[in-house]
This record gives C-alpha cells, sequence and structure tokens, in this order.
C-alpha cells in the first residue's frame, strides 16, 4: 500500500468514532448496513463468489445503472446482481427502476478499513463495480486486496473537480490506480483522467449509460405521462418545468414566471418546480405563494388548478419532463456543476440552464449547438424564452431531436461486454 492511501486509511479510521454520530443523525436509515452488518435474508439472495457488487451513491447514479442491470438481466447470467446506495432517495429511486433485476439493495458501507473488511467478508462479490464519481480508497484496497476484479462505469470527472482536489491528487491518482477498468463517459472524461495519472491502458470510452436507462424510461413512460397530465395541467395552458433546483435559483425562476403571470402572455401558463432536495419545497413554497397561486404536489386532492406547483415527491421529475413546453436544469444559476440535462432533452423539449454546467459540460455543448438548449443568466432571458417557447418558436425538428440521442445510445451494451470477461 502506498504511503497516501495507507494515511488515508489511518485518518478515516482515527477521525469515524468523532463523526459516527453525525453520520447516523444525516443517514439515519440503514445504520447496520453502513456498518457492513447485513440482514441474513438479504444475505441468502446472494450467491458467494459470484455477485456482482453495483454500488451507486444517489438517484442520478442508480439512473446510469439502471441500464446496465437490464443487460445484465437479459444476458442470461447466472450470478446475484447486489445494489448499494448511499443516500435514501437513490434507494427508492433503485426500487422503482430495478425491481426484480436485483436480488438485493443494501446501504453503501462508510469507507473505513474495519467497516470494509466486514462488508467484503458478508457480501463475498466476484466483481465491484462503481458508478461515475463514487472512488472509495478503502473499499478498493479491500477489493484488491482479496483479488476482486474492480470496474469504475459511466467515469466522470470534471475540471472543476481536478481544480478542487489539488490537494488529494496524489491520493486521487493512487485510488483510481487500482481499477482493473474504467470506462469513461466521454473522451474529455479520459483525458482529465490521463491528466491525472491514471494510465491510459485502463480506461475505455463507452458513452454515458444514462442515455440508454432515459430512452427506455421514456418508452415506458405512456401511462404516467396521461395520468400526470390530468392531474397538473388541467387548464391546458404552457407548461415550464424546472428541475433539480437550489437555493438561488428558485427565486430566479418565480420572478421571471410572475411577469408571464402579471401580463397573463401567454395565458394558463403554469410552472412547476421540483427542488433537488424535496426538504426545501416549503421554503419554495412560501416564496411562490407570494407572487401567484401555490400549491404543494403531495397536498393536491384533485386536478391542479395552480399558477405554480412545488413537486415535494421523489421520482415524478423525468415524466414531468415530458409534458413540459421548455425545461430548466437546476444546479446550473449557482456553482453546483449542473444536473442531468439529459433527461428534459430526451423527450424534446428545449432546456435552458445556466453558466455552470461544469458536470455536464459535454451533452449542454453539444445541445447548445444543436440548438436544443439554451444558456441563461437572468431573469429576463428566462423569460424571454420561456415566451418563445409557448409559441413553439424553440423547437428543433424532430429528426435532429432523434439524430442526437441515437448517436449517444449504446453505451449499456458496451459495458456489459468489458463486465464479460470479469464475471464468472
Amino acid at each position: 500500500m502506498s504511503l497516501a492511501l495507507w494515511a488515508y486509511a489511518a485518518v478515516s479510521s482515527a477521525v469515524f468514532p468523532f463523526i459516527e454520530g453525525w453520520l447516523d443523525r444525516r443517514h439515519a436509515e440503514g445504520a447496520d448496513e453502513r456498518r457492513g452488518i447485513y440482514a441474513a435474508e438479504k444475505l441468502q439472495k446472494l450467491k458467494r463468489g459470484k455477485t456482482l457488487w453495483i454500488h451507486a451513491v444517489s438517484v442520478g447514479e442508480v439512473q446510469a445503472a439502471s441500464s446496465v442491470v437490464d443487460r445484465i438481466a437479459a444476458s442470461g447470467w447466472d450470478g446475484a446482481t447486489l445494489l448499494s446506495t448511499v443516500t435514501e432517495t437513490g434507494a427508492l429511486s433503485a426500487d422503482m427502476l430495478m425491481g426484480g433485476k436485483i436480488a438485493s439493495r443494501v446501504f453503501a458501507p462508510w469507507d473505513i478499513p474495519v467497516i470494509t473488511r466486514r462488508a467484503a467478508d458478508a457480501i463475498a462479490p466476484a466483481v465491484y463495480a462503481t458508478v461515475e464519481t463514487e472512488v472509495w480508497p478503502n473499499l478498493l484496497s479491500e477489493m484488491r486486496r482479496r483479488g476482486i476484479p474492480t470496474m469504475l462505469i459511466n467515469a466522470r470527472i470534471s475540471d472543476r473537480t481536478l481544480a478542487r482536489a489539488k490537494p488529494a491528487l496524489r491520493l486521487m491518482k493512487e485510488a483510481y490506480g487500482m481499477f482493473d477498468a474504467i470506462l469513461a463517459r466521454s473522451q474529455d472524461d479520459e483525458r482529465r483522467l490521463v491528466s491525472l495519472g491514471v494510465e491510459g491502458s485502463v480506461i475505455t470510452v463507452t458513452g454515458d449509460t444514462k442515455v440508454d436507462a432515459l430512452a427506455r424510461r421514456k418508452a415506458n413512460a405512456g401511462q404516467n405521462i396521461r395520468e400526470l397530465r390530468q392531474k397538473i395541467l388541467p387548464r391546458g395552458g404552457p407548461c415550464f418545468v424546472a428541475g433539480s433546483t437550489h437555493p438561488g435559483e428558485d427565486e430566479v425562476l418565480i420572478e421571471a414566471f410572475s411577469r408571464l403571470l402579471r401580463e397573463k402572455d401567454p395565458p394558463g401558463a403554469k410552472l412547476v418546480i421540483v427542488p433537488r432536495h424535496p426538504d426545501r419545497a416549503e421554503a419554495v413554497f412560501e416564496i411562490a405563494s407570494a407572487v401567484g397561486g401555490a400549491e404543494l404536489y403531495t397536498k393536491l386532492r384533485g386536478p391542479d388548478e395552480s399558477d405554480i406547483l412545488i413537486v415535494d415527491a421523489v421520482g415524478l421529475l423525468f415524466d414531468l419532463y415530458g409534458l413540459a413546453d421548455a425545461a430548466f436544469v437546476g444546479g446550473s444559476l449557482v456553482p453546483k456543476g449542473g444536473q442531468n440535462i439529459l433527461e428534459p432533452a430526451i423527450w424534446g423539449v428545449p432546456v435552458l440552464h445556466g453558466p455552470h454546467m461544469e458536470d455536464f459540460a459535454g451533452p449542454a455543448n453539444e445541445l447548445d449547438s444543436s440548438g436544443m438548449s439554451f444558456k441563461v443568466e437572468t431573469a429576463d432571458e428566462i423569460e424571454r424564452l420561456w415566451r418563445l417557447a409557448a409559441k413553439g418558436a424553440l423547437l428543433r425538428p424532430p429528426e435532429n431531436q432523434s439524430d442526437y440521442i441515437k448517436g449517444n445510445t449504446g453505451a449499456a451494451d458496451r459495458v456489459l461486454t468489458a463486465l464479460k470477461r470479469y464475471l464468472p
């Protein structure tokens, strides 16, 4: 073990007792599993030495993993697939998207040596595959010590991440260097990984598995879309959906929409806001109530006649994008790196985003260039584009939309091909 990895293991072990209580409060659900202790009924569904352990921290990563899980289930592999998450919303998303295609779903172990050893003993995986940015040095060290192959799927790393991680670049290089295979989302991600010091021979560009997952979800969303339309759009006017918003964005969006309301142009317009964290819904509702009729989704008892709907439930955003005349992708007016711009884009709706799209820079640049998305920074710009969207003036021809999607599918099949090299 290198000095950087040894130091990380020692420090994490020493610090854990002091932050254990805080972690328990922040992640109240699954406390035992987060310590590598699993219920017997969950372990009984696994096949020791023939379990593929996939780790996806939260909703976006679960989505990226879901298309791979689909391909594994359809491939006829007779082992067991275990999925671990960190967040409770990720766990809910996994249950919705993967259903009976995984043998078990657990919360991931904290990256503390004694806990990762306990988890590895209990699960005994044949392969460990983690998604996107979830690189945990102690767990990877434990897998390597046991000779268990490790993969990073849909790997992404931004210039912003590299810049912020300068004090830990040595540790990052050592951690990424423990992977047997890294399947990168794009050539830009490959370039950044190589600049970090990762051996190019272990990196393969396979594309973004989220595109495959989104295409499948869109194909299966018909009934949900019809029910949502009846429930939240009884007036039939234009609908603007703002997804995964952060503090500092809701105020700008509501200000832009309030101008449309005052002028009743377009008539019957509705704004649907889905905060990134549902526990912020009440605060956003208070802001919205000051400018127009507002409602919380979970309080609806019939068709919604409000001007602004705040969604305080999990799992609805993707289908809501399918109702939109224009969408806004959150985490982009404020410096959060942006949320997944592909979710609304796959519906073919015009997408607005702020200047901070570092985590999805490649797709955002492509969509901007094709005229399917638009960068905005002010309420004035959002207001103007919403008015144009309501008239259909921002829509691209359907063939342009489908060409983009077709050109970015197939990543899940390429990941499955790579996985087959390691699955027993």
